[in-house]
């Protein structure tokens, strides 16, 4: 199911089963029909995915190609960067550009003090891991390192090959949605990390002032997060917080009219008719649903028709109080629903 749900996975996922393959190759020789039976069942499951990329290759490597590294704009970023290196070779160029994207994930800032760029995805508060979280990650990796056990091998390929897939895309990096295949392995290995450094602590008597600590630790992340994130305005603007209750209250209004009336001062209305309102996939086609047809227009059209009946107008201000342009109370128009917006006020007349 991961294959048909993110690309990502797509590489990931087969990276990591020839590691495990290398290492258990012992188990491999041993269960080996085993083995093929499996194959085959995925070789069946993934058919449909395939025949996508061998019908339609341009639609299924769309995306990628949009964000990936192996563009000509990045090549001549690279280029003018090490201008004074003298370097033009394009693998070479590629291959700087791979290896700057990797070292950002694991830099401490994405993984211990502040995440992604990106407000969605962080708090900007705390990383990716806790403090103590990084703490018993590394003392897991330098267990598993020295003992170098088949479990411990796996589990240290896992980690390696986390931020490839996501190296291979330019925008928004450091990204932890890219990387969201890494947190099994953080768990295990951060256990493991866990079971090492107890008796350490419980012999120096740091045991429960470390627990204390990251109790403190989650504690304020938590209330940060369901306290003080979602008044952020920034925050609010990026998760479209307002288009929830357009959707409800228009669900909810089906059918009443015949026309509905949607701005093009929104930020991202050409999303709204194909996602937020369409319950059915076949009103992104259509346009309508339930008999009411959805339209993006211009601000305030009803100041040029004076306010036609049986359409419901959708005004987005900036600010409660409506510029000479957009007034409606001079038409005889109500507000009846108001939409808190984190920049500015929806009412619908």
């Amino acid at each position: 199911l991961a294959f048909y749900a993110y690309a990502i996975p797509r590489f990931f996922i087969p990276t990591f089963f020839v590691g495990v393959l290398f290492v258990r190759r012992d188990l491999v020789r041993a269960r080996l029909n085993d083995l093929l039976l499996a194959l085959v069942v995925f070789a069946v499951l993934l058919a449909p995915l395939a025949s996508t990329y061998v019908t339609m290759p341009e639609a299924a490597n769309a995306r990628f190609k949009l964000v990936s590294i192996f563009t000509e704009d990045v090549l001549m970023w690279q280029r003018s960067r090490y201008s004074d290196a003298g370097i033009e070779s394009p693998t070479l160029l590629y291959a700087l550009q791979f290896v700057q994207n990797y070292l950002a994930h694991l830099h401490p800032d994405f993984l211990l003090l502040r995440g992604d760029t990106q407000v969605r995805y962080t708090t900007r508060v705390v990383g990716k891991l806790h403090l103590f979280e990084g703490l018993l990650l590394l003392a897991g990796i330098v267990h598993m390192a020295r003992e170098r056990r088949p479990v411990h091998i796996i589990l240290l390929w896992g980690l390696l090959l986390v931020p490839v897939a996501a190296s291979l895309t330019i925008d928004r990096i450091p990204n932890s949605i890219r990387t969201t295949v890494a947190l099994p392995f953080v768990q295990l290995v951060a256990a493991v990390g866990w079971t090492r450094l107890e008796p350490v602590l419980r012999d120096i008597g740091l045991k429960l002032p470390f627990l204390a600590v990251s109790c403190m630790l989650v504690g304020y992340y938590l209330g940060y997060y369901f306290m003080v994130y979602p008044a952020d305005p920034n925050v609010n603007y990026y998760w479209d917080t307002g288009w929830g209750e357009v959707r409800d209250y228009l669900h909810d209004e089906k059918g009443s009219w015949d026309e509905v009336r949607i701005p093009d001062n929104i930020r991202r209305t050409d999303k709204f008719l194909q996602f937020w309102t369409a319950r059915d996939p076949v009103m992104t086609q259509r346009k309508s649903w339930e008999g009411t047809a959805y339209r993006i227009t211009s601000p305030c059209t009803y100041r040029q028709d004076g306010g036609r009946s049986g359409v419901l107008y959708m005004v987005y201000l900036q600010g409660w109080q409506p510029d000479e342009a957009c007034r409606f109370d001079d038409l005889g128009l109500v507000v009846r629903k108001n939409v808190p917006f984190p920049s500015g006020q929806t009412a619908f007349l």
